[in-house]
This record gives C-alpha cells, sequence and structure tokens, in this order.
C-alpha cells in the first residue's frame, strides 16, 4: 500500500489474501470478494 500511495496510484486491499483490514483502513479499495474487482472498472 505504501508503494502505490508512492507512486499515486490507488490501493485495492484483498481480504481473501489478507483476511484483516488492520493497518489497511486507508485502502482506497477494499475487496470482500474476487467479483468486488468488476466494480473498479466503474471507478
Amino acid at each position: 500500500m505504501q508503494c502505490a500511495k508512492s507512486a499515486g496510484v490507488k490501493f485495492a486491499l484483498a481480504l481473501w489474501g489478507s483476511k484483516t483490514v488492520e493497518r489497511f483502513e486507508s485502502a482506497d479499495y477494499i475487496l470482500k470478494e474476487p467479483k468486488d474487482i468488476l466494480t473498479l472498472v466503474r471507478n
């Protein structure tokens, strides 16, 4: 997330890999399941 923020790009946290939002509260997107990636296309 730090690399994304430093590069000026948005960051998405995939909860199916992380399992927790702790320390990632400032993520631009929090994806709860893989199909949530499809919502990023519209943003």
